[in-house]
């Protein structure tokens, strides 16, 4: 009876086999039939809408009523005719492109017999039949779709290119405006420029590109001719292809800052970080996520930190009541101890830092650098306690006047900042910037400062983002940026203009008397007094030596946080390569540690799926 049933169930599942092969060749037929009615449906579409097409473009070029040429095909092809009628004075030196249309009697030195009737007659005739072939015509001759000549006859480049600033600013306006911060702007051709300011009508658009593109508000650029804005384009766009290509082949580790002042930087890392600004975002992004990839670790799972918050916040309210008593510890050394910086230095001090540098996940796994637990507080997922850690440190690192404990504009759980004299005096466009404490130079502090470095190198490898508002001259010290007096100014505006008082030639001696009467000292952004030269706290400032005192404070002021910034760097450095950070400018480091203070509502929009029954209109 077991084998009549077994026989019984082999033709069941060979039936079974044969209606699936069925029913799988009826889906294998289906899906070339679909194919083929389509590309079917394309070509009889293609051959409806090519005679349109060549009447919109033959519109374009001859006008409909007395197939008369249009005034832009006229102007340019007169100024062709100029160009092959002028006398060269080499033979030879006709353009290369001459041989092209010589079939259609068209070429450099037919043209040149003939008369200018004759050439805009031969060129119309060819419009009539072949317009695509008149838009070839124009553009080996350096006509765009526009009818806009974009070919420069001169040969020193050195006249056509923009000043170090403006390039600067045009590369702005191509990453930001045209190409929306997105890896498009490396297959932005020089012919796809055509620019109006935000304030006119859009042109219309021949070759596809959204017409919102091509509109800025980058008025000093507009001022030039848009030959030369495509020329400096050409040139931008050449230097970083052949950078992407070069990258691998250059030691970035030796930068300018790297060199003695008294040397010449001959190297090629020097010379390109000193154009860093010129680089595309693009190409650092390339670099920086190469560099990330190669320096990364394979681990198991990340170190642990484990943090109390309830109990510390719990000993900073005792503390603060047993203020009174005789025997008290020392404010900031108990700020110290009681914060969780410091509880993350002891237990991070611990850890192989090699671990700290993990490879990027697959898929919506979080990345970390290392694990947070917060004993004691019910908690779901790793991804938010991480986040939450760094809030936390930037709060103890510069408080605000909304945060819990904050007394006044100077007060900081662990003094490695302090708010710069613009903050507290309320002056200039950075009224909320805090910057390194200058008189925080202990042994014990320059290791805090490296380990805050160490924790921006994993914001740089983890993306996570610290919430701290640093000056310019402190971000241009981290990646090796030579300092201005434009970033002091920023720091504190009222010690530049005292330094440019005592720096004015003009000055006589009545108001030097009366008015500057200062010692060879300077005060620093934490109010601690600095001397200049030795004794100089007794010493006055002469009217002879006020140059001298303006140059000296000037140096002590731009250099009063170096060793705290050559701290940060050297932790930096033990997540992240430091040949990357020679490769950033100030403002992209910046923006990589602690993001971004604008939001893109362009972009927001872009990437903003809708529920049901929302939409773009409700917004």
């Amino acid at each position: 009876p077991i084998e009549e049933k077994k026989q019984e169930r082999k033709p069941e599942k060979k039936n079974e086999k044969k209606e699936e092969k069925k029913e799988e060749k009826k889906e294998e037929k289906k899906v070339p039939v679909s194919l083929i009615e389509v590309i079917r449906g394309a070509s009889i579409f293609a051959k409806e809408v090519e005679p349109l097409a060549n009447i919109n473009i033959r519109n374009r070029l001859i006008s409909s009523k007395d197939c008369s040429p249009t005034n832009e095909l006229k102007c340019a092809l007169v100024s062709i005719y100029e160009l092959a009628t002028t006398p060269k004075k080499k033979a030879g030196s006709q353009p290369g492109p001459q041989s092209v249309f010589a079939e259609h009697g068209l070429s450099m030195e037919k043209i040149a017999q003939m008369k200018i009737e004759e050439f805009v007659d031969s060129v119309v005739k060819m419009a009539s039949t072949n317009p695509i072939q008149v838009f070839d015509f124009l553009a080996v001759h350096g006509y765009d779709l526009w009818f806009t000549k974009c070919s420069l006859s001169a040969t020193k480049e050195s006249q056509f290119m923009f000043s170090v600033p403006k390039l600067e600013e045009f590369i702005a306006m191509c990453e930001i405006e045209l190409s929306k911060e997105t890896k498009m702007i490396m297959e932005m051709e020089p012919s796809y420029l055509r620019l109006t300011p935000l304030t006119e009508k859009p042109i219309k658009t021949i070759n596809g590109i959204d017409e919102d593109m091509l509109r800025t508000h980058y008025i000093s650029i507009l001022q030039h001719s848009l030959p030369l804005i495509r020329y400096n384009w050409s040139v931008l766009k050449n230097f970083n292809d052949n950078l992407m290509n070069a990258i691998p082949y250059i030691n970035w580790s030796m930068c300018v800052n790297l060199i003695p002042e008294n040397s010449i930087p001959y190297t090629i890392s020097s010379f390109l970080a000193a154009a860093r600004k010129l680089c595309l975002n693009y190409v650092k992004i390339c670099l920086q996520q190469a560099v990330l990839n190669k320096t990364s670790v394979v681990r198991e799972r990340p170190p642990k930190l484990l943090f109390e918050r309830l109990r510390l916040a719990s000993e900073r309210v005792r503390g603060k009541e047993e203020e009174n008593e005789s025997e008290k510890v020392d404010e900031k050394t108990q700020n110290l101890t009681d914060s969780m910086f410091f509880k993350a230095y002891e237990q991070v001090k611990n850890i192989n830092l090699t671990l700290l540098r993990p490879s990027k996940p697959e898929g919506s796994a979080p990345f970390l650098a290392f694990e947070i637990i917060f004993q004691g507080e019910y908690v779901v997922g790793e991804g938010g306690p991480y986040r939450q850690f760094f809030a936390d440190l930037s709060t103890e690192l510069q408080p605000s006047a909304s945060s819990e404990g904050y007394t006044d504009v100077r007060s900081s759980a662990l003094h490695l900042l302090c708010p710069t004299p613009s903050n507290v005096n309320h002056q200039g466009d950075s009224k909320d910037k805090y910057t390194f404490t200058p008189s925080a130079k202990s042994a014990m502090d320059l290791l805090l400062y490296e380990f805050l470095g160490l924790l921006m190198g994993c914001c740089i490898r983890t993306g996570v983002r610290f919430s701290l508002d640093l000056p310019s001259i402190i971000w241009k010290q981290i990646v090796g940026e030579p300092l201005t007096l434009a970033d002091l100014e920023e720091l504190d505006p009222a010690a530049v203009g005292m330094i440019k008082l005592f720096a004015n030639p003009a000055i006589n001696v009545e108001e030097f008397n009366s008015s500057l009467q200062e010692c060879f000292c300077v005060l620093l952004s934490d109010m601690t007094s600095e001397e200049l030269i030795p004794n100089g706290a007794n010493i006055q400032v002469s009217l002879e030596r006020k140059e001298e005192y303006a140059i000296l404070a000037l140096q002590a002021r731009l250099m009063e946080s170096k060793l705290q910034c050559q701290a940060i760097r050297k932790g930096i450095s033990k997540i992240v390569p430091m040949a990357m950070l020679n490769f950033l400018t100030h403002q992209e480091i910046a923006a990589i540690i602690c993001g971004k203070k604008t939001i893109d509502l362009g972009l927001l929009k872009r990437h903003a799926r809708y529920a049901k029954g929302l939409s773009l209109i409700h917004i």
